[in-house]
């Protein structure tokens, strides 16, 4: 996606949170859905094949982490705090038969922490969070967005 700032993020996200989930499982280079979620990436990072050194990786963590503190003030201020999610006992990895269904799942490559805004008069909630699937590929800032019961169904037994 190409960079449109925090304000452009937050009308993209607030677009997706009003919009129906699609029925049927859809991709494109910057967002994915299906039948309860939305996965919105926001920005990404430089690829690092080739040069994956701490000098060049590095500062470019540093820069996306930037944008996903600035993203989280606002999202902050107009949706209320948000809370940490870990979803490393929900998503043992990508490969496992374990983890749980998406859009929980979507949260295997994670890096750092969760901010998640449980938005009950949507029936929905928002995580952004910055993702790294492998060495060489860039970082994503994503937003994640999801039905409520499917959250709330993780704290069960």
């Amino acid at each position: 996606m190409t960079t449109i700032g925090i304000e452009g993020w937050v009308d993209f996200i607030n677009e997706f949170l009003d919009r129906p989930f699609p029925s049927e499982d859809y991709r494109t280079d910057d967002e994915s859905g299906g039948p309860n979620y939305f996965r919105l990436v926001l920005s990404s990072s430089r690829d690092f094949w080739e040069d994956s050194s701490d000098e060049v990786v590095v500062p470019a963590l540093g820069a996306i982490v930037a944008e996903l503190d600035a993203l989280a003030t606002v999202v902050t201020a107009r949706r209320g705090t948000a809370e940490k999610f870990n979803a490393r006992p929900h998503v043992n990895s990508r490969f496992s038969s374990t983890c749980d269904p998406l859009p929980i799942s979507l949260l295997h490559s994670t890096v750092g922490d969760i901010n998640l805004w449980r938005l009950p008069e949507t029936g929905r909630w928002l995580t952004l969070a910055i993702s790294w699937e492998d060495k060489e590929l860039p970082f994503e800032l994503e937003a994640l967005i999801g039905r409520i019961e499917d959250l709330t169904a993780l704290s069960k037994p």
